[in-house]
């Protein structure tokens, strides 16, 4: 039988604002909306080693993220008014859990 690591990962979460991005055709053109949700999940510092991307910006901050919301390409986490956006989501929703790495964004 597959455990379900949700309570252990509720139980180790903090507050978190997931920012989900939405494209819209407006006049031939793609515009990005973006809807708030707060969630509860876990960051932890990637060390650069740990990091896989084809160009990795060493200026920029990179977070791992596990929580019980699913995460996709693209979506944004605001934690301590750094905001992050996800490069690889993984799903391991037959767990419990989702997990994502995550590129901080410089406004």
């Amino acid at each position: 039988m597959i455990p379900n690591l949700s309570r252990t990962v509720l139980n180790k979460s903090i507050p978190l604002t997931l920012k989900k991005v939405s494209v819209e055709m407006v006049k031939g053109r793609p515009v990005e909306t973006f809807t708030e949700v707060n969630i509860l999940g876990m960051l932890k510092p990637t060390r650069l080693e740990k990091v896989v991307k084809a160009q990795i910006d060493y200026n920029l901050k990179y977070m791992h993220y596990v929580g019980t919301n699913e995460v996709l390409i693209d979506d944004l986490i605001v934690f301590n008014n750094e905001t992050y956006r996800c490069y690889a989501p993984g799903d391991y929703s037959t767990y419990g859990f989702y997990k994502a790495e995550l590129e901080q964004v410089k406004e």
